[in-house]
This record gives C-alpha cells, structure tokens and sequence, in this order.
C-alpha cells in the first residue's frame, strides 16, 4: 500500500519539474503545516485518511506553491488500514489515574465546611445591609414610573388642546374668506345692476325729451315748401308757376313773395345747419359726459375691487400663517422627547440606590396659569 501511494505521488511530480517536495491538503487543513514531505528519498505523510490535494514545492522552505498541471490540483486517497494512517491515530492511555490524597483527609474537609459558613455568614451580612437600598430604590423607581404615566397624560391632554385651537382658528379663517368671496360677489353684482340702470335710465330721458318751438317751426316751414313743390312738377319753379297760377299773373305781390319764399329757404337752411350744429355738439358734450361719468365709474370700481382683493389676499396669508403653525405644531408634539424614564429598565446599582428622590413640579398648573 505505502509504495503504491508512493508510486502515485512520483506520477504526478513528474509533471511539475523541478519538484523536490510534497505537501497534502485538505478542509481540515495542510499537512504539513509550513514545509513539504521530501520525494527522494521518499518520505512517507503524516496524516489521517482521507481525500487530499497534491501540490508540489522546488524547496522545502518555500513560500511559494508550484503551478498544478491544466490549473487542477490531483487528488490522492489515504486508506484508513494504510500503516501511515495508523500511524496518526492518537494512542490512548491504559495506566491507572493516581486517587487525591485530599479526599480522604479530615482536615480538609473542616476547612472546607469553615469557609463555606464564612461565605455564608458574609452573604446574610451583605443583604441586610443592602435590603434597605433595595427598597428605597425600587421606591423611587416606581414614583418615576407614575411621573412619567402624568408626563405623558399631560402631553397628551395639551397637544390635544392645541390641534383643537387651531383647528378652530382655521375654521374661523375659512369662513372670513368664504364671507368675504361671498360680499365680493354681491358687491359685482349690484355694480353690473347700476350700470345697467344708469343706461336704462338715459334711454328713457332721451325719448322723454319735449321738443322745442323752434324745432316745431322748422318742422311746419319744411312741410309748407314740401306742399308748394308738389303743387308744381316738383321743383322750386314749378312750385312758384303753381302759386302764380293760383294767385294770378297780374298780382303785384307775385315778385315780392318769390323774394320772401327764397329769403325763407335761405333762412330755413341756416336755421337747419344751426341746429345740425347744436346737435351735434350737445351730443358732444354729453358723450364726453358720459365718457368721463364711465372713466370715473371705472375708476370707483377698480379702487372697491383693489381694495377688496387686498382683503382676500391679506385673509389668505393669515390662513397660511396659521396652517403652517398647525404643521410646526404637530411636528414639535410628534418630536417632542420621552420622559427621562430610562431608569426604570435598569439594574439595581448602589449609585443609584443613594441618590436622593427629587419630585418633579406638575406643569399642568403652569400651562392653566400661563
């Protein structure tokens, strides 16, 4: 068995030249641990059985492990009925254990017995001494287990108190800007209401308007010229021939009323421009009137809406003022410190245990006073 492993292992070494040492490997580790079973002579491994990896060194102190053939380490197998394997086994003892002579003596067992009651007695005198401190702590530990319960109440009851309020304050808010849209609204509305009764208002006095005698004079020389026209072929001759016609060829007036019929269209066409003219610039001034009543319209309700937008926006920012002191103030409550409560977990410790009890002041009373 020892030279067909012996065999093996020269096999693969041929492949590595320039191999003068072996070393096996395994997951329980390397044997040996730092240098390498020589090949010549060969030198039979000191290892248990098993599956191992061969590697090969050029020296035996070597650091360095030669590159295996195609990058695989060989595998070799040491039997478990191999001499070598055998030879690693660890051997057990067979002699007999030599008995205590400690055991059988009396004296040690006396002082045995005597340091026992000395610890004993030891212990019984560390208690009662610690027995008060034990109270008196754990006392204290409960009345901080009660303070914190208050503290927590307490925070509880004035995060609650303060979400209300300003949950309020910005219902309150909400409802001003509603009113508010609401009169601004209204406002619109009666403005656009007096607009249109200001015009209906105009139209009517225009139709009521009385005409004057002058107008009327005009009105009944117009028709009068109208009517001699038409008495003639419908011009101004014609209705002179019809006049002559009527009154007679011989009349001595004939001359003078065509005189007084020309003297009167001149009249009537200059009386006719007048007025076309007074017309004209009383329509004038009273569209620059009604031009400058508009502008000033105008003007009254740019300032009102001005003003009221002012209102709205300075409502809006109160709104978001208020909001975001409601945000700060769920953000404080939601990071607002534990009670120092860490005492309560903790052991017992004689530092602790002589610290005297200071009892916190109720801040319930200094929020209701404040």
């Amino acid at each position: 068995m020892n030279s067909e492993f012996a065999s093996l292992v020269r096999s693969h070494a041929q492949a590595q030249p320039g191999a003068r040492y072996y070393f096996l490997w395994s997951s329980q580790g390397r044997y040996p641990a730092s240098t390498g079973f020589a090949l010549e002579p060969f030198a039979q491994p000191n290892a248990p059985p098993g599956d191992y990896n061969l590697g090969f060194l050029i020296d035996l102190h070597s650091t360095f492990q030669m590159p295996p053939k195609n990058g695989v380490m060989p595998i070799v197998k040491l039997d478990p009925g191999s001499e070598i394997a055998k030879n690693t086994v660890p051997s057990q003892s067979t002699a007999p254990k030599t008995p205590d002579p400690l055991i059988s003596d009396p004296d040690h067992h006396k002082d045995r017995v005597d340091h026992a009651r000395i610890r004993l007695a030891d212990d019984l005198v560390l208690n009662t001494q610690l027995i008060g401190k034990q109270i008196t702590l754990h006392q204290e530990l409960g009345e901080m287990a009660l303070m914190a319960r208050h503290w927590r109440q307490e925070s509880a009851q004035t995060a609650q108190s303060t979400f209300e309020a300003l949950r309020a304050l910005t219902k309150q808010s909400t409802e001003q800007a509603h009113a508010m849209a609401q009169v601004l609204s209204r406002h619109r509305e009666w403005m656009f209401h007096e607009i249109e009764e200001a015009g209906r208002a105009k139209a009517e006095a225009i139709a009521a308007k009385p005409v004057d005698a002058r107008s009327q004079f005009l009105g009944f020389v117009t028709e009068t010229i109208g009517l001699v026209k038409s008495l003639g072929d419908g011009t101004s001759k014609g209705g002179l021939d019809a006049l002559s016609a009527l009154v007679g060829p011989k009349s001595e007036d004939l001359t003078a009323k065509r005189k007084e019929l020309a003297e009167k269209e001149r009249e009537l066409a200059e009386l006719r421009e007048q007025e076309a003219k007074q017309r004209s610039d009383k329509a004038q001034r009273e569209l620059d009137k009604e031009r400058e009543a508009q502008q000033l319209r105008e003007r009254e309700q740019a300032q009102q809406s001005e003003s009221l937008r002012r209102e709205l926006e300075t409502l809006r920012e109160e709104l978001r003022t208020q909001q975001r002191e409601l945000a700060e103030a769920r953000q404080i409550v939601a990071t607002k410190p534990p009670p120092p409560s860490s005492l309560v977990d903790a052991p017992p410790t004689e530092t602790t245990a002589l610290v005297p009890t200071k009892k916190r002041p109720s801040r319930s009373k200094g929020k209701k006073g404040s």
